[in-house]
């Protein structure tokens, strides 16, 4: 878990391209220093409690110190990881004097666990005292940096101010510091400490004068010398060679304690994905960097990959290319067996082969009728030919099967209310399962067709009647005078009047037809089957479905035409 968090932190935070902002100006705002803000601050939140738990003795200080310290170290190698590789890293302009605050403050809660034990070692206290003189100037710096949101500056003096009073408290533990001491000891920051690594060999002494601290590996001697003052001292000392060494110190003729050191091989690791993943049948690039506890990279050295080896690059790069044919996750370890200084390091990843994906889309009629077919078509890609399942809502209905991809069914609904359609495909063993888009379909009750008979019934006695009336017409008009001719239009006559909007005349012209409100345009359209003004009806309707429905503008002919034939069908003239 807290390598997952690492990588996180280490993901949001590595990657910015301005620096820390200066006191003495404001530059371009970065977003991302707030998170940084957030995170480090929490950091600060941990160093806390590791003081808080060391001062009440318990040893879960020191672990919690040993867990950030290793989180940061972390942080700080990946940051150093992408930098090499191009990308100016932001964090590492920030993370110095966190991670030596974190690596000081593991040394003190071991001290402060010591000294609880071992009130009477003087050493003990110098060794304290120093660390926290070293964790102060730590949290100076940190104070002094400088992180933007916006134009706001985010400072985080107001964050160290309990540190510095649990600091405060570890100091008063170890008691005055005009007492003089009252033996000549020392002790080791570190008694296991990693090749090249600095460690600290504090020590008190109750004589005046000088101190030589002896460091001793087989016929080999270095001489440090110190002057303690009010019988304190301490040393920083780095070991230059692998091995066992005794350490002690003397003064005249009095030699301290002695304590035996062993210092170990550079810590090496691996950095790189702990996830590789692509489609079956393309080729995932195995790659990744070799370095040491130090960020150095381990260049030109032997390191197997599965049961491949190779060599590093100069600058400890490597990598390998691997496909599959089919889907599977296989575990792969990278090692590398160590050197003369530098210490064995394996890491294992996971090469994931995944099957190609698929979608489904899937089409309907908002609306159906009871005891009516509905008919729903549909996709899936890539275009398969493969058996899917039709479910309503939420159980199997059919099964259908796809041609290159396409598909359709019907359904008819026996009862009202709302049924969710969608479609799934279970996969196979080159293609990923999918589920397609949900279509939601109301299921109404038809509409009564007595309201329509009533209507052809009644447009078939009004055209017999204009029938007869015409007929007899022409019989009277030939019983006149041969030589009256008819009388010229005086072009007065009265147009009939149709509303201007298109929807409002089409809803008129239904009103006089007789038509029943709750039918469709189609369904009313249906009515006039067989008529003789059926073909004007179906162009208006046509017209009328392209603006409303299909948001279509008419064109002014089209307009014309409209209110044309919608005269015609009433008649034409008052």
């Amino acid at each position: 878990m807290k390598k997952v968090l690492g990588l996180i932190i280490t993901v949001l935070i590595i990657c910015s391209s301005t620096g820390i902002a200066s006191a003495k100006a404001v530059k371009k705002p970065v977003n991302r220093d707030v998170f940084l803000y957030e995170y480090f601050s929490k950091t600060l939140v941990r160093f806390e409690y590791s003081l808080r738990y060391s001062i009440q003795g318990n040893p879960y200080g020191v672990q919690l110190a040993e867990t950030t310290t290793k989180e940061l170290k972390e942080i700080q190698l990946e940051a150093l990881y992408y930098r090499n590789r191009g990308v100016n890293t932001r964090v590492m302009e920030v993370i110095p004097p966190f991670y030596d605050f974190s690596r000081n403050l593991e040394e003190l809660a071991e001290l402060v666990l010591r000294f609880q034990k071992e009130r009477n070692s003087t050493a003990l206290a110098a060794g304290i005292r120093r660390t926290v003189e070293v964790m102060n100037r730590d949290l100076e710096a940190i104070d002094s940096m400088r992180l933007m949101n916006g134009t706001k500056v985010l400072s985080f003096t107001s964050k160290t101010a309990g540190l510095r009073s649990y600091l405060a408290t570890v100091i008063k533990m170890t008691g005055s510091t005009e007492v003089r001491p009252s033996k000549f000891e020392i002790y080791v920051s570190n008694m296991k400490p990693v090749l090249y690594d600095n460690v600290t060999i504090y020590g008190s002494t109750p004589l005046n004068g000088s101190v030589k601290i002896v460091i001793a590996r087989n016929n080999s001697l270095v001489i440090l010398p110190t002057s303690p003052e009010k019988g304190m001292f301490s040393v920083v000392y780095s070991f230059g060679e692998l091995g066992n060494y005794s350490v002690y110190a003397i003064q005249g003729d009095n030699r301290s304690n002695t304590i035996e050191v062993r210092v170990r091989k550079i810590p090496s690791l691996f950095l790189m994905n702990g996830v590789f993943s692509g489609l079956m049948g393309s080729t995932l690039n195995v790659s990744g960097q070799l370095l040491d506890y130090y960020g150095k990279a381990l260049g030109n050295r032997e390191i197997s990959i599965g049961n491949t080896t190779l060599l590093t690059d100069a600058e400890g790069r490597f990598c390998m290319n691997y496909t599959s044919s089919s889907p599977e996750t296989v575990q792969l370890t990278v090692s590398f067996q160590g050197d003369e200084v530098h210490s064995a390091a394996s890491k294992t990843v996971s090469l994931v082969f995944t099957k190609y994906p698929t979608s489904i889309t899937l089409s309907g009629p908002p609306q159906g009728y009871v005891g009516r077919k509905v008919r729903f078509t549909g996709n899936i890609t890539p275009p398969l030919s493969a058996q899917l399942t039709v479910y309503l809502n939420g159980i199997p209905y059919t099964n259908v099967t796809s041609v290159d991809g396409g598909f359709s069914f019907s359904l008819k609904p026996n009862e009202t209310g709302k049924l969710e359609v969608y479609v799934k495909f279970p996969g196979n063993d080159m293609h990923t399962s999918a589920v397609s888009n949900v279509v939601v379909l109301s299921v109404v009750k038809p509409a009564s067709r007595t309201p329509r008979y009533a209507v052809m019934l009644l447009i078939l006695v009004l055209l017999a009647s204009i029938f007869v009336y015409t007929r007899r017409g022409g019989e009277t008009e030939a019983r006149k005078d041969k030589t009256e001719l008819p009388k010229p239009s005086t072009g007065k006559e009265t147009a009939l009047k149709l509303p201007e909007g298109i929807p409002e005349l089409y809803a008129f012209l239904r009103k006089k037809l007789g038509v029943d409100e709750n039918l469709t345009p189609r369904e009313a359209l249906a009515i006039f089957r067989n008529t003789e003004i059926y073909e004007d009806m179906k162009r208006i309707t046509e017209l009328h479905e392209k603006l409303v429905y299909g948001s279509m503008p008419l064109t002014g002919e089209e307009e014309r035409e409209i209110r044309e034939r919608a005269r015609k069908v009433l008649g034409g003239y008052e």
